[in-house]
């Protein structure tokens, strides 16, 4: 676990340096303000369900830091908001799950999008998983980037407790705070409730995923290297990206 723990932060703090510098924006921003004491490993067991259709393992969320790297069995049950439809994330031995949250939302002004996912649960097996979660020191302030930010300035200590206030109060997570509003209005990162009509697909993405925008872009990373591709990458559009990365080589 110590180990999981180590190589994940090492490629969370890869992959958020590179996605910053996407955005012409300071890639030591997460070094300095990314601390040990907020970061976390979180390890999650799903027992079997007789009636899964009617459980969520976990219910639609989005996760309330920068970056999740998540490690999945081969169970399955995680699934994500794609096109207005849950779509099944195929279980890969060899491949991370990468969901882009919250923060890098705000600080990257809608940029990167923080994926909505859920777990659906199993008739018969048991289902386990473990995530890595990059988070700044509570004191660390997100500023929003351009000249037209979406969201205010705000703190980790003061985003984490309003998220710990809406789920006590009303029991779903609000979401960011707007140019235009104090925390606690209502803002547009997690969704009140279900997007409706929602049907999964069973294929599923055998992938690395960062959720973001108006085009999928899958990059082969074995030969050159996650940074140097994601480097090279060319958008048409800097209003929104979706990257999906394709497998990465945990050996």
């Amino acid at each position: 676990m110590e180990r999981f723990a180590s190589e994940s932060e090492a490629l969370a703090h890869t992959l958020a340096e590179v996605l910053a510098e996407k955005l012409e924006r300071k890639s030591n921003f997460f070094k300095e303000n990314c601390v040990r004491n907020t970061c976390y490993v979180r390890m999650n067991r799903y027992p079997p369900c007789p009636k899964p259709s009617e459980v969520y393992g976990l219910m639609p969320h989005t996760d309330s830091d920068f970056l999740t790297i998540l490690y999945q069995d081969q169970v399955g049950g995680l699934q994500l908001i794609k096109d207005n439809r849950w779509v099944a994330v195929k279980p890969n031995p060899r491949a991370l799950i990468i969901n882009i949250g919250d923060l890098f939302q705000a600080w990257s002004n809608g940029m990167y999008k923080s994926v909505e996912h859920r777990v659906m649960t199993n008739p018969t097996v048991e289902r386990f998983s473990t995530a890595y979660f990059l988070c700044p020191s509570y004191d660390a302030v997100i500023e929003c980037s351009g000249d037209c930010p979406s969201y205010r300035n705000f703190s980790f200590r003061e985003f984490r407790q309003q998220v710990q206030d809406d789920v006590k109060k009303l029991g779903y997570k609000v979401g960011l705070p707007s140019s235009h509003k104090e925390v606690g209005d209502t803002h547009s990162t997690t969704r009140k409730k279900e997007v409706p009509s929602l049907k999964s697909e069973g294929e599923g993405i055998p992938a690395l995923f960062v959720r973001g925008a108006p085009e999928q872009i899958w990059i082969k990373v074995r030969n050159d290297g996650i940074r140097e591709t994601i480097k090279n990458m060319h958008t048409k559009s800097r209003a929104r990206i979706q990257v999906v990365l394709s497998i990465y080589d945990l050996k």
